[in-house]
């Protein structure tokens, strides 16, 4: 008998390894010129990311990568439609005439800071 699981560990990655490595985007970052509707600083996973390049290459999509960035930071305060729990809330974010409901999450980063991390559900 062994008191090891046969689940594998997770590997831990850090928020600034994640950014690095393009697994978070660094919205707060990357454009700092956008309205602060955030207190602490703001990523999204690499799949909401994808969203907006998608939507981007589209020939009729008529808004730019900032705006559509701007509409996601404005969204996940403004639009949300289920507070899960204290710190998590999901949030619909329309592009291109399509609906997406997405999770903002608020938690601690690598310092014990308070960050949000923007994700598909």
């Amino acid at each position: 008998m062994t008191v090891f699981s046969a689940k594998k560990a997770k590997k831990t990655v850090t928020r600034e390894q994640a950014i690095a490595d393009g697994t978070l985007i660094n919205l707060s970052g990357a454009y700092p010129d956008i309205p602060a509707y955030h207190r602490h600083p703001v990523a999204c996973t690499s799949e909401v990311w994808q969203i907006i390049v998608e939507a981007e290459k589209d020939p009729h999509c008529c808004n730019t990568r900032i705006e559509m960035v701007w509409d996601l930071m404005y969204m996940s305060v403004s639009k949300a439609t289920e507070q899960i729990n204290e710190n998590e809330h999901l949030f619909k974010f329309t592009v291109m005439e399509e609906d997406y409901t997405l999770k903002s999450v608020l938690h601690y980063g690598d310092e014990g800071e308070h960050v949000i991390t923007i994700k598909t559900r």
